[in-house]
């Protein structure tokens, strides 16, 4: 009979397409790997992997090991979640994942003011602007820059983002002209934001200034607003965080369709875990006070 950590490795060895990369991903060594497939193998009485030249290739028996291996993580995981949902004291560790950009210019005060409140709740802060796993318990709260949420996640829209295009004072005086009467003709200097669908932003851009020309891009504003203050090229960013830069200027207001919304969410079977929901609620409310 086979166990989990067996089902474990096949899924690995799936997904990852080499002993090496499971071994990895499973944090094992590669012998540990070889001696649970082979255990598999022998098990199930067939060959679960073929050998090809850019790795491990399932065989006919072997997809129906990873099709078997995924449906019980996906139980083992949903068991996880509903476990953890059903904690009601307002005590523990809770980890929040945020926007690596976000902590500057929000939520300093709200964590501050959360924790003064409930000091038997530690929290603890990941900034990362990649999706995390509730299951593998990377995050219990993600706050997140979106247009709306998965349906698999329960939270609140507590903030609407306004964005605009911005150009440094510099820039701004040597293209006055330009910006002023909106000169079509003007090759006015672009910096893109690979994050979401650039080709969007830059069409949105271009709209109305068609001469532009990309002159570098970046995947974070993190990066993005020191660029645009250098004198680059001209950014898109959230209004809230070039507030606090006197050497931006906006040059482009973005249509309200153009708008992204700020959600602080947690993973549905998560809602009643008392420290999960205190947070949550917290958060809501305190930016409804300040919005």
């Amino acid at each position: 009979m086979l166990d989990w950590d067996a089902f474990r490795v096949v899924l690995a060895i799936a997904r990852e397409g080499t002993l090496i990369g499971a071994a990895r991903r499973l944090g094992v060594n590669q012998a540990t790997v070889g001696r649970h497939l082979s255990r598999a193998e022998e098990a199930l009485e067939t060959k679960l992997f073929e050998r090809r030249h850019k790795g491990l290739s399932p065989t006919d028996g072997g997809v129906l090991a990873i099709e078997a291996a995924k449906q019980i993580e996906e139980r083992i995981h949903a068991v996880h979640l509903n476990v953890r949902g059903q904690d009601k004291a307002p005590v523990g560790n809770i980890r929040v994942s945020i926007p690596t950009n976000l902590m500057p210019y929000a939520l300093t005060q709200e964590i501050q003011d959360f924790i003064g409140q409930y000091p038997d709740i530690f929290v603890e802060i990941s900034a990362t602007d990649h999706q995390v796993d509730f299951a593998e318990s990377e995050a219990d709260v993600v706050i997140r820059v979106a247009d709306s949420p998965p349906s698999s996640l329960w939270g609140y829209k507590i903030a609407d983002v306004y964005t605009s295009f911005y150009a440094s004072t510099a820039l701004y005086e040597n293209l006055k002209p330009a910006f002023e009467s909106g000169d079509a003709s003007a090759e006015i200097p672009f910096v893109s934001l690979r994050i979401a669908d650039p080709s969007a932003e830059r069409e949105l851009f271009l709209k109305q200034f068609p001469n532009a020309r990309v002159c570098a891009s970046c995947t974070s504003l993190d990066t993005l607003i020191p660029m645009v203050r250098s004198g680059i090229g001209v950014g898109r960013i959230m209004r809230f965080m070039a507030r606090y830069y006197e050497d931006l200027t906006p040059i482009l207001e973005c249509d309200r369709k153009w708008n992204l919304s700020l959600w602080v969410l947690t993973h549905k079977d998560f809602r009643n875990t008392a420290r999960v929901r205190l947070f949550i609620e917290f958060i809501n409310q305190r930016f409804k006070e300040n919005a």
